[in-house]
Formats: C-alpha cells, sequence, structure tokens
C-alpha cells in the first residue's frame, strides 16, 4: 500500500485522505491522537482555504463522531501550526467515500444543517482524490421514503396499554421499587422484558415466563451479577407461572439483597442502564434548561403522567440516522414536556476518553431528534400520545464530576448548544450502579 491508498485506489485511508486535501493546497495538516483536545488518531484536521476542516478515512471506525470533533475545535479556536484559519464562518467535513457508507453521508447532512452560527460544509472525497460537496440541507424521513418507519408504527400501536396481569402479578409481588416490565417491541406486546435497574432479569409472556442473569462464559467464567444469581437460583433459568408466583417475586428479592452485597463503595461503578431506569421510573427527576420538567410517557396519551409503578414506558423509541439505508437506532428515553417529545440520550462516566464520549453524545441526540421530527409515518403514533412530533427537542444527560471531568462537561456543553441541545446533569449517585446511594 502507497500513501495509504490499494494499488488499485479503492480505498482511501486517513493518511490517504491527508495526502489527498495537502496536494489541494492544505495546510497543517495533521491525523496524530490529540489527547489535549480528545480528539483520536485517525481524524484528519486542518486548515484549506482558510476553513477550518475535519476528515475521515474510509479506516475511521465512527465517521459521524468526528463531526463534533470538527464543531467543538471551531467553538474554541483551535487552529494547527503552521497555518492560519481566516474564514470564521464556515468549516468543512471531508468524508473517504465508500460504496458502504451507508447512512453516514445522510447523518452528517443532518448535523450540517442543524448546527447553529456556523455554515457547516460536507464533502465526500473519492479515491480519485475529487471532493464532491453534498446537499446543504438535511435529508427528510417522510412518507416517500419511509415505508419502513410505518411498520414500526405497527409495531408500536400493538403495545397495550397494560401489560399482562402475569407481568403485572409479578413485578408488584416482588415489591423491589428498582424492578420494572419493558414492551419488547418486536413482540408486539405478546413479550415483556423484566429488569432490576436496567439489568434483564427475565422474560415474560401472557401466560409463563423465564428467570436468569447472563450467561456463564469461557471456561465458566462468571461476572459479578452472574455469580450473584447463581448463588441464589442455581445455574439453571426458573420458569415462571401463575402457580409459583410468589416463590418467582421471593427469588428475585433474594438476587437483589445479594447482588447490592457485591458493591464495591470504595469504588463504585456508574452504569447507564442504571440511570436509564431512575429516569424513566421517576426516581431522578429532569430539568430542562428553561426550568420546565420532563415527564414520563404512558400509552393513553395523558400529557401529566406520574411514573408508572409497573412498566418503564418510552425506552428504547426507534429511530434511523439515514431514511435509505441503515439499521434500527434506538434512543435512550423518549420524554415530554405538556405536548413536546423529548429525545434524550444518556451517558455515564466511562474508564477513559470521557471527554470525546461526552461530547458525542450529542451528535446522537440531533440524529434523533430529527428523525423524530420528521419521520411522518409514525404521526398517528404521536398524535395518540397527544405530542407534536415537528416540535421534538432533545437533551443529554450526565450525572455531574470531579476534577478534570468537570472541564470535559463544560466543553460538552459548549458543542450541545451549538446544536440546540440541553445539556442536563444530574447527582453524581445517580448513575452508580449499586446503593449506599439515595436512589
Amino acid at each position: 500500500m502507497v500513501g495509504g491508498m490499494n494499488p488499485d485506489g479503492s480505498t482511501l485511508t486517513s493518511e490517504a485522505l491527508a495526502e489527498v486535501l495537502m496536494r489541494r493546497g492544505a495546510l497543517g495538516v495533521t491525523f496524530a491522537a490529540d489527547y489535549r483536545n480528545s480528539v483520536s488518531a485517525g481524524v484528519v484536521r486542518g486548515v484549506l482555504d482558510g476553513r477550518l476542516f475535519v476528515g475521515v478515512g474510509e479506516d475511521c471506525k465512527q465517521p459521524v463522531s468526528a463531526f463534533t470533533d470538527l464543531i467543538d475545535l471551531h467553538l474554541r479556536g483551535w487552529g494547527p501550526d503552521g497555518a492560519e484559519v481566516t474564514v470564521l464562518g464556515e468549516v468543512d467535513f471531508y468524508l473517504a467515500r465508500n460504496a458502504k457508507d451507508g447512512e453516514t453521508p445522510d447523518a452528517l447532512r443532518t448535523l450540517a444543517a442543524a448546527v447553529r452560527d456556523v455554515n457547516a460544509r460536507v464533502f465526500t472525497v473519492a479515491p480519485d482524490g475529487e471532493p464532491q460537496r453534498l446537499p446543504g440541507v438535511a435529508p427528510h424521513f417522510g412518507d416517500a421514503i419511509g415505508q419502513a418507519y410505518a411498520g414500526w408504527a405497527d409495531l408500536l400501536d400493538a403495545i397495550p396499554a397494560d401489560p399482562p396481569d402475569l407481568v403485572t402479578d409479578l413485578v408488584t409481588e416482588a415489591g423491589i421499587p428498582a424492578l420494572r416490565a419493558y414492551p419488547m417491541l418486536s413482540s408486539r406486546g405478546k413479550v415483556w422484558s423484566i429488569r432490576l435497574e436496567g439489568l434483564e432479569v427475565g422474560v415474560v409472556t401472557a401466560t409463563r415466563g423465564r428467570l436468569g442473569v447472563g450467561k456463564d462464559g469461557a471456561e465458566n467464567h462468571r461476572s459479578g451479577k452472574r455469580a450473584a444469581w447463581v448463588a441464589v437460583a442455581g445455574s439453571a433459568q426458573v420458569v415462571v407461572t401463575s402457580s409459583n408466583l410468589t416463590e418467582a417475586a421471593e427469588l428475585l428479592i433474594r438476587f437483589d439483597r445479594e447482588w447490592r452485597k457485591t458493591a464495591d463503595l470504595a469504588a463504585p461503578v456508574q452504569d447507564e442502564h442504571a440511570l436509564e431506569s431512575r429516569i424513566l421510573r421517576g426516581t431522578v427527576k429532569l430539568t430542562s434548561e428553561s426550568g420546565r420538567p420532563l415527564t414520563a410517557l404512558n400509552p393513553r396519551g395523558d400529557r401529566t403522567p406520574t411514573p408508572d409503578p409497573v412498566v418503564n414506558w418510552g425506552s428504547q423509541f426507534p429511530t434511523r440516522w439515514g431514511p435509505r439505508t441503515g439499521a434500527g437506532r434506538y434512543l435512550d428515553g423518549l420524554l415530554r414536556d405538556g405536548t413536546t417529545p423529548w429525545a434524550i440520550e444518556m451517558k455515564v462516566r466511562g474508564s477513559q476518553g470521557v471527554g470525546q464520549y461526552y461530547r458525542h453524545a450529542v451528535h446522537q441526540a440531533v440524529l434523533y431528534r430529527e428523525f423524530i421530527r420528521t419521520a411522518t409515518p409514525l404521526a398517528p403514533w404521536f398524535d395518540r400520545q397527544g405530542l407534536i412530533q415537528a416540535e421534538c427537542r432533545a437533551a443529554v444527560v450526565t450525572p455531574q464530576g470531579h476534577g478534570r471531568v468537570v472541564a470535559h462537561l463544560d466543553k460538552a456543553r459548549r458543542v450541545s448548544a451549538a446544536f440546540g441541545v440541553d445539556f442536563l446533569t444530574v447527582e453524581e449517585s445517580a448513575g452508580y450502579l449499586h446503593p449506599g446511594d439515595p436512589v
């Protein structure tokens, strides 16, 4: 391989893209990792025709994420050594063109149209090095191109307002505040996932269910969650019917106690599924930046609902990032403020790369929001919920940090504001997996 390109010219890596852009006059070009600015290796940066740009080759695993890298660098006035940004109101993004791009070009168009106070242009670059600008308007998820979403509407409509009695009775009998049922979309409401702090502990239908946590790994390795389950229930799954409901509920209570005993209170772990569960069931309250409370959905379309005591509604709402291709993308939670739907992307503190991790949550929230606003095949479902689909808002939610994490949160908040996305923080304990916490 020469210059990062295959001999037949079919692959344009980040290294090759950097060479292409330098031949076109780009200055200060680099694709090395920048830990200070939380930019990964392989993200090409520089200045071309006076404009700050970011580009990604075909070897970039998360090309859409790099767009928020560009906006972050722009907002902070970053410029590379040996080059000067002279066009302050425009930035450019270059995507190495690939026959397998799928949803990526459309997602980038959506982000470019959504960012405020800067003209963001998106180009694809062919292996021969010739850039082609993509249309400057966002794609629309309307009826003409969105027939697949009509199927999602049917699935959403098929979920009953009340789960089967066996599901309700199991959750109620156990009486664990953190235990909730989740409708499984693909089953049309026939199968319900039972989760404790977001951890699946069972699957139940109208007549029968099974309880269990995880599976043994290679060489019989067990996670802490799996080990806690085996300690109280054994390694086999437990069948649930109406005849052994009380015993099944008591088993869940024992597991809840055993699992909590395994907590490392000296080094508590944050868990995104636990945060999601607490927000959806109303234990952790959310308030928008304008001071408005964000509340739970329910299938009856109540505009001011109290959280359901059995079901966490609004979890994993289906979306897409491109109307022509791409897999389903599921947002963490759909909440509401009166008639306004809110797409919520939740993040907890990871083990590394938190600056990039928080910032890239913004592009997810934007893409979820823009899908909901224009996916007209889903309009009947939103109408029944009493929600104005086109007015959808978005928020990123994360626990408060301390030390250097606070600076990363502040940077992500500025990027979030540039896209009109609220950036909300909750108490640090809201993200911890195990109590000891007030939640």
